[in-house]
């Protein structure tokens, strides 16, 4: 069984496509196969891939279909999310017209914008536990020293060395 996402999109030439993935590759250390028709980007030693291909249409002005797919094992889900960041990062280049304007997730589990719900609620259940424990601690007589997010990492640093 294998879980992984289809995605489709349009661009006035392949070139712009091809130059965002080597660029890609180069910065991640991506593997690139290019055909004629299509590349692949291999984004691990185990062969995870991300397959696109392009196709001419027909008409006046030309353009070309761009469509792609990814498939993992349920056992290598942070080979999905990988696949996925690396569409976002092919960014379109100026001549791209709604490059991965559909991409549809086919697992059989949940759609990304589920799992990206599931993953901020868990983190705000975990933030409210973890701030449940400390107010605790603080009943049961620990001195907790709360300093504000938003604080410049000068000053944060500076404060800390005080404390310690």
């Amino acid at each position: 069984m294998s879980i992984g996402f289809t995605f489709t999109g349009r661009v006035k030439k392949p070139e712009g496509l091809i130059s965002a993935a080597k660029k890609l590759a180069d910065e991640r250390y991506y593997g690139l196969y290019q055909q004629e028709d299509g590349l692949s980007i291999s984004l691990c030693p185990l062969d995870g891939r991300v397959y696109i291909t392009w196709k001419k249409e027909s008409g006046l002005f030309g353009q070309w279909t761009v469509e792609g797919e990814c498939c993992s094992t349920p056992a290598g889900p942070g080979l999905h999310k990988a696949a996925v960041e690396a569409l976002d990062a092919l960014a379109p280049p100026p001549e791209a017209i709604g490059l991965f304007d559909c991409i549809t997730c086919n697992t059989p589990y949940i759609t990304r914008a589920e799992m990206e719900q599931g993953l901020e609620t868990a983190i705000h259940q975990f933030a409210k536990r973890q701030m449940t424990w400390f107010r605790g601690m603080e009943r049961r007589g620990f001195k907790i020293e709360w300093l504000p997010y938003d604080m410049p990492d000068d000053e944060f640093s500076d404060r800390v060395k005080e404390l310690c």
